[in-house]
């Protein structure tokens, strides 16, 4: 792969944004503001995590019509539940180890296709939540549309305790997914422009992520009712969010861009006092926004058209959304069979989330010393490694106990938060500020399009155990081999500022289309052909 050193297109001796940041430097504002990011970060997890519960199957059993019949008491008074005709048999009973909506609204048999819609309503939900928090940022600023997505989702998630059917708790759960990609959204792109390079790895280690379905798990094991669980994964961020009201900051980048100069000092002045830095000259921040004019004087506002703006953006960009999509799959195919797996429910949710939290860390520190260009198709293909072994065990031993393949598909969604980590970082290290938003965004539509689609592949399992494994197994590689082959390292490099034009980017006129993919600021200069 072709790397060249230096900023194609800018200005060398111009001031950058990340320059204000190493200069007020110390970390305290950075635990302050990561701190109240992982809170954000968890409400939005657990809204998204509850469908592991609320559509989860505890069991269901028939009466065994021979011990009625002969009397025999040593046999099994009941035998898992069968269906007759699309109905279930008479005088069915579900496990009593829960309530959900699908023991409430007895969805099986001819209706068991349902619980899997209400999860892809939802995920339908999260895709347009992300795709509207998107704009609506970058029009009114991160923090309004953090705050809005975060309030919706504590009305509705109650409310949805109330439903008096599954349409209607479908409908509330999907505005509640609305609120929820609204949320994963903007809160990535808001903490990775108040960070500098340094601390921005800190966004890989996704610990809202970990800790939402963390107290998820706790609800559900104490409370047993997904009606109860509403109410709780509703209410438990409310006490935080008049705090985020007052003291949540506007992104700094933003208000620059803007043209919102004295709030961007506000903010900074604040990040200097906080972090007991001296204030540096403010005064260059109207420098920046100058020669970020500049640069932008010959473009129009970004949207996602931009993201395929020409042959080798397109292709960048496709390959990170490709990656978003596998990472999504898995992870939330992975979960919508949690229910069916060896073991309890609720145990197994806790071993997983537990111990994510603490492989996280692990495979971010690896993120760091291999890079981000390598990281990815190490971890997402051990996870495609671990799924042919699944698939391999499915076929050859049917009829044994799944309790190995149950703990290689637990392993491999641990796996594939390294490779989720990874491209979400590639999200947010190579576009500018202004477009930054845009491409999470795009990104997160990959992913809740992947969300969509997951409970369909995992309702291949009633044909196939280990179909939908194979569908995993497929993704991962072909997503690893593309990952590796199209995108440049990232690790250690500042934010790129803007998007220059044709004419300042003289260099890339003479690449060749056919040449390795460019490096994270050539691509800077390849796009400068988007208003040409």
């Amino acid at each position: 792969m072709a790397e060249e050193e230096g900023d194609i297109g800018e200005d060398h001796e111009a001031p950058k944004f990340d320059d204000l940041f190493d200069i007020i430097g110390g970390s305290c504002f950075v635990a302050c503001l990561f701190t109240s990011f992982v809170i954000m970060e968890a409400a939005g997890a657990a809204f998204i995590k509850f469908f592991v519960l609320d559509v989860a199957n505890p069991g269901w059993y028939c009466p065994n019509l021979e011990y009625n019949i002969t009397g025999n008491m040593s046999g099994e008074e009941f035998v898992e539940g069968y269906c007759v005709n699309g109905k279930p048999c008479v005088n069915f009973t579900f496990n009593t180890k829960y309530i959900s909506t699908v023991t409430e609204w007895e969805l099986i048999c001819d209706r068991a296709y349902i619980p899997k819609l209400m999860s892809s309503v939802f995920f339908a939900g999260v895709l347009i939540g992300a795709l509207v928090a998107s704009q609506v940022s970058d029009l009114f600023g991160r923090k309004p549309a953090l705050l809005s997505s975060w309030g919706l989702g504590i009305i509705v998630q109650t409310l949805a305790m109330l439903a008096p059917s599954w349409t209607v708790y479908t409908a509330l759960r999907f505005i509640t997914g609305l609120s929820a990609g609204g949320i994963v959204s903007v809160t990535t792109v808001l903490l990775s422009e108040y960070l500098a390079p340094k601390w921005r790895t800190l966004l890989s280690y996704r610990v809202g992520w970990n800790l939402g379905p963390l107290i998820l798990t706790v609800a559900g094991y104490t409370l047993r009712d997904y009606r109860k669980q509403c109410l709780a994964i509703g209410l438990w961020s409310l006490p935080i969010f008049p705090f985020a009201i007052a003291f949540l900051p506007e992104s700094s980048r933003w208000l620059l861009q803007k043209k919102r100069f004295k709030e961007a000092e506000r903010w900074l002045k604040l990040m200097a006092r906080v972090n007991r830095q001296p204030v540096p000259d403010l005064s260059v921040l109207k420098v920046i926004a100058d020669h970020d004019e500049k640069l932008r004087q010959q473009r129009q506002k970004y949207s996602y058209l931009h993201l395929f703006s020409t042959r080798k953006i397109t292709i960048m960009s496709l390959t990170i959304m490709f990656g978003w999509f596998t990472c999504s799959t898995v992870s939330y195919g992975i979960e919508s069979q949690f229910s069916g797996f060896t073991g309890d429910i609720y145990l197994n949710m806790l071993i997983i989330y537990g111990l994510m939290a603490a492989v996280r860390w692990v495979l971010v520190f690896l993120i760091n010393i291999i890079g981000r260009r390598k990281g990815y198709p190490l971890f997402t293909g051990i996870v495609c490694i671990l799924m042919i072994i699944v698939v391999v065990l499915d076929i050859v031993r049917p009829n044994e106990s799944r309790l190995p393949q149950t703990a290689l598909i637990l392993t491999s969604k641990m796996i594939i938060t390294g490779s989720w980590s990874v491209v979400l970082l590639f999200s947010t290290e190579l576009y500018p500020t202004l477009m930054r938003n845009v491409s999470t965004g795009a990104g997160n539509v990959a992913a809740r399009l992947a969300g969509v689609l997951a409970p369909q592949i995992a309702l291949l399992a009633t044909f196939n155990k280990a179909a939908p494994f194979g569908v995993y197994a497929g993704f991962t590689l072909i997503s690893s081999i593309l990952l590796y082959t199209i995108l440049p390292e990232t690790t250690g490099r500042p934010l790129p500022e803007s998007l220059p034009t044709r004419k300042s980017s003289k260099k890339t006129k003479t690449r060749s289309d056919d040449e390795a993919p460019a490096t994270a600021t050539e691509l800077e200069g390849l796009n400068g052909t988007v208003n040409s």
